[in-house]
C-alpha cells in the first residue's frame, strides 16, 4: 500500500506544473492536503517541503474576488486549512489564518450564498464552513452571531429563489442545506418547528430533482447518509424517496470515475464510504498507466484517492 501511496504523491510532484488553481477539488490545496498527511504517515521531509510551498501560494493568492465555493473557491480552501490546524500537520493561529475567509462567507452570508445561487452547481458553502470551523471548541459571541445570521440568511434566500417559477434546484444544493440544517437543528438552534418546516420543504424538492434527474451519482449516495440522520418523524413521511433512491444507485454501474468527487465530499462531510481498496488500487494504476483525464485535473483526483488511502 505504501507503493502505491508513494507512486501516487510522486506523480503528483511531476505534474505540479499543470496544477493552476487553489481550491480544494482540482487546485493545490487539495494537493496540500494529501502530501502533508503522507509526509506524517511516511516520516518523509520532502513531501511536506512541497505541501509547504502550495500552502505559501494559497496564502498569497487568496483575494476577495475569489468565489465562496467549495470546489474551488474560499470554502474549500478554508476548510481544508482548519483540517490541517486541528491535526497538527500546519502550525497557525487558526483566527488569523481564517480571517479573511471568515469575512467573506461568516460576516457577509447574503452576499456569498447570493452569489453561489447564481453559479451553475450551488451549494450552501457558509453553512458547511460555519459548522466545520465552530467544531471543536467553546463557541464565542461572535461566533454565535455568525450561527444565527447563517440560520436565518439561509432559508430566507433559498425561499427568495424558490419564487422564481422556472428554479429547479440540484440535488447537490439540496444535500448542502439539508446536512447543515440537520447540525442546526441538532445543536438547537433557530425555531425547532420552522426547521423541521423546512426539512420538509428540501424533501419535496429532492424528490422533484429525482424525478428531473438533476443529480450527479455522488449526490444520491450523500443523500441517503444525510437523510438517515433526519428525525424519525420527519424520515416516516419520505420512505419511498428513500427506496426510489436506493433502487436507482443499484442501477448504477461501478465506475470509479464517478467516485472522486464523492471521496472529496466524504471528506467534507465527514462520512465513510464502502469503496473497496482492490478497486481504487486496480483504478489508480489504469489513472498513471494511461492519463485518461486532462492533466489540469488529474492532480485533485489523484489526491483525493491518495488521501482516501492514508486515512
Amino acid at each position: 500500500m505504501d507503493t502505491l501511496i508513494r507512486k501516487i504523491a510522486n506523480t503528483i510532484i511531476a505534474n505540479l506544473q499543470n496544477t493552476s488553481m487553489l481550491g480544494l477539488f482540482n487546485g493545490e490545496m487539495g494537493i496540500a492536503l494529501f502530501l502533508y498527511r503522507y509526509a506524517h504517515m511516511s516520516k518523509q521531509n520532502l513531501y511536506e517541503e512541497i505541501a509547504d510551498g502550495l500552502i505559501e501560494d494559497v496564502y498569497a493568492l487568496i483575494n476577495k474576488e475569489m468565489k465562496p465555493d467549495l470546489k474551488n473557491g474560499f470554502c474549500g480552501i478554508g476548510l481544508g486549512i482548519k483540517y490541517l490546524i486541528d491535526e497538527k500537520l500546519l502550525e497557525g493561529d487558526i483566527e488569523e489564518v481564517l480571517s479573511e475567509i471568515d469575512a467573506t462567507l461568516l460576516e457577509n452570508v447574503a452576499k456569498a450564498f447570493g452569489n453561489e445561487l447564481a453559479m451553475p452547481d450551488p451549494v450552501f458553502s457558509s453553512g458547511i464552513y460555519l459548522h466545520a470551523r465552530l467544531a471543536g471548541h467553546n463557541v464565542t459571541e461572535r461566533e454565535k452571531k455568525w450561527t444565527i445570521l447563517c440560520y436565518k440568511t439561509g432559508i430566507s434566500l433559498f425561499e427568495e429563489k424558490m419564487a422564481e417559477v422556472q428554479w429547479k434546484p440540484q440535488l447537490a444544493l439540496l444535500d448542502s442545506m439539508l446536512f447543515t440544517y440537520i447540525e442546526f437543528y441538532n445543536g438547537q438552534i433557530g425555531e425547532p418547528d420552522k426547521t423541521e418546516s423546512f426539512f420538509n420543504v428540501l424533501l419535496s424538492l429532492s424528490a422533484k430533482a429525482i424525478e428531473v434527474r438533476h443529480f450527479d451519482t455522488c449526490d444520491l449516495y450523500l443523500f441517503l447518509q444525510i437523510y438517515a440522520r433526519l428525525p424519525d418523524r420527519i424520515k416516516a413521511q419520505y420512505q419511498q424517496l428513500e427506496k426510489q433512491i436506493e433502487n436507482i444507485i443499484q442501477t448504477i454501474p461501478w465506475n470509479m470515475e464517478l467516485w472522486n468527487d464523492l471521496l472529496w465530499w466524504s471528506f467534507i462531510y465527514g462520512y465513510r464510504f464502502p469503496i473497496p481498496e482492490e478497486s481504487i488500487e486496480l483504478y489508480i494504476e489504469q489513472v498513471l498507466d494511461n492519463y485518461p483525464f486532462e492533466l489540469e485535473n488529474i492532480n485533485g483526483r489523484l489526491a483525493s484517492l491518495g488521501l482516501f488511502l492514508c486515512s
